[in-house]
C-alpha cells in the first residue's frame, strides 16, 4: 500500500498526489520485479530524511537557510532559470493525476512573491534552461511527444521566452530527444550534455502484455547557436549518463553526472549504480577532463553556482546534504544542510544567494510508505 501527502502552509493549497517512481525503476514490470524497486527507491530516498518532520512550515528557519514564499503549484522535476535578478520555475510533474507541467512562473525576490506566466508552448519534465542575451532558452524533457522522433515522450523541441513581451517562440528542435540533460550558455552559445532516452525493441510476455524496453543513458554533447538558429555535435562526455546539473564558469562547462544506468535491456536486469562525478568540458580545446568523484555519492542533487565555486544541494540518498566545489582550488567544502532535505528539486542563484524550489522525498513506514511533496522555497546567501 502506498500513500501519498502533500505538504503545505496553512495558507497554502494542495492537492494530495499520487507517486510516480523514477523511471529507471518504475517502467512496466512484473509484480514482483516493481514491488521490489519501489521499496529500494523509497529506502535510497528517506536516508537522511527520516527524522525531519513533514510540517516543514512548523520548523524552526533561524539560521543559514531561511524560508521564502512556497511554489504556487507543488512538484518536482521542475527547472529553473534566471533573469534580471528574477527565478523563473518551469515544467515539473503534477502528483495528481501524472500531469506534466507546461505552466511558467516567476518568483521576485525583493517581494518574496510568485507570478503566473504565460504557459510553454510544451509540457515538460526534467529539461534544461540556459540564459542567453536575457532570453530563456528551454530544451529537451520530458512530455507530450510531437511526432515520431519524440516517441515515449523525449522532447527534441526548444523554446525562447521573451520576458519583455512575455511570449514563447519555438526554435530549432534539438538532433537528440532526451531528458535529464545538462545545459549551461557559455560563451553566447547554449551546451546540452548527456540525457537519458527510452526506446522499444523485441517483445517479451509480461503480465499486463508482451513490452520489452531500452533506456539509454547518453554521451551526447550538442551546441546551439541562437544567432544562425543552427545545432552542432561537439565531443561526447566520457561516459554515459544522466545529468544532475551544469554551470558555466570562466567559460567552461561543469557537469555533475547523475547516478545512472548505461543502458538498461529490460527491467529484471535493471541495475542503479550510486555515483556521482564531475566533469568540465573546455570549448576552446572540445575536450573533457574528469575532476573526480564528488565525495558524497547521490543522485538527484540541484547545482547551483556562486563565486566560480559549485554547490551540489541536495539528492538521494542524503537528501540534506550540500557540498561545494572551488574551481580555482580544486577543493570541496561542507556547506550548512538544507533545512528541508529534498530530492529531484531546483536551484537558482539571485546575487550570492542560493534558492532551491520543490521536490520530493520519500518516507517508509511499513505499512504503508509515503511519498511527501515539498512546495517550500529555502535560500541561504553565501558569506
Amino acid at each position: 500500500m502506498i500513500s501519498t501527502q502533500t505538504i503545505v502552509d496553512d495558507s497554502a493549497s494542495a492537492k494530495p498526489a499520487q507517486f510516480e517512481l523514477d523511471a529507471v525503476t518504475a517502467s512496466r514490470t512484473g509484480r514482483r520485479t516493481f514491488i521490489k524497486s519501489a521499496l529500494s527507491t523509497a529506502a535510497a530516498l528517506s536516508l537522511g530524511a527520516m527524522s525531519c518532520s513533514p510540517d516543514y512550515h512548523t520548523r524552526d528557519y533561524a539560521g543559514p537557510w531561511t524560508k521564502k514564499a512556497d511554489l504556487p503549484t507543488p512538484r518536482f522535476d521542475l527547472s529553473i532559470g534566471v533573469v534580471d535578478d528574477k527565478l523563473y520555475a518551469l515544467g515539473g510533474y503534477d502528483w495528481d493525476g501524472h500531469r506534466t507541467f507546461s505552466s511558467a512562473e516567476v518568483y521576485d525576490a525583493n517581494e518574496d512573491r510568485w507570478y503566473m506566466l504565460q504557459d510553454m508552448s510544451y509540457s515538460r519534465r526534467n529539461c534544461g534552461v540556459g540564459v542567453l542575451d536575457k532570453r530563456l532558452y528551454v530544451v529537451g524533457g520530458l512530455g507530450e511527444p510531437r511526432n515520431d522522433k519524440e516517441r515515449w515522450g523525449y522532447l527534441s523541441s526548444l523554446e525562447m521566452y521573451e520576458p519583455d513581451s512575455d511570449s514563447w517562440i519555438e526554435r530549432r528542435p534539438m538532433p537528440t530527444p532526451r531528458d535529464r540533460i545538462g545545459v549551461a550558455a557559455v560563451d553566447g552559445k547554449l551546451y546540452v550534455a548527456g540525457g537519458f532516452f527510452w526506446s522499444r525493441s523485441t517483445a517479451e510476455t509480461y503480465p499486463d502484455g508482451p513490452r520489452t524496453y531500452f533506456k539509454y543513458a547518453l554521451k551526447t554533447l550538442e551546441v546551439y547557436d541562437p544567432q544562425t538558429d543552427t545545432w552542432e555535435r561537439r565531443k561526447d562526455m566520457p561516459k554515459p549518463s544522466t545529468v544532475s546539473g551544469a554551470a558555466a564558469i570562466d567559460g567552461k562547462l561543469y557537469i555533475v553526472r547523475n547516478a545512472s544506468t548505461i543502458k538498461i535491456q529490460t527491467m529484471d536486469g535493471c541495475e542503479l549504480n550510486w555515483l556521482s562525478e564531475l566533469f568540465v568540458y573546455d570549448p576552446e580545446k572540445d575536450g573533457w577532463t574528469r575532476i573526480g568523484d564528488v565525495p558524497t555519492p547521490r543522485a538527484d542533487v540541484a547545482v547551483a553556482d556562486v563565486n566560480k565555486e559549485l554547490y551540489l544541494i541536495g539528492g538521494s540518498p542524503i537528501p540534506a546534504k550540500v557540498e561545494a566545489y572551488n574551481t580555482q582550488t580544486g577543493m570541496w567544502s561542507d556547506e550548512p544542510s538544507l533545512r528541508f532535505p529534498r530530492s529531484r528539486h531546483a536551484a537558482g542563484v539571485i546575487k550570492d544567494t542560493i534558492y532551491v524550489l520543490g521536490g520530493c522525498f520519500v518516507r517508509p513506514m511499513i505499512p504503508p510508505w509515503r511519498v511527501i511533496v515539498i512546495p517550500s522555497v529555502e535560500a541561504y546567501t553565501v558569506s
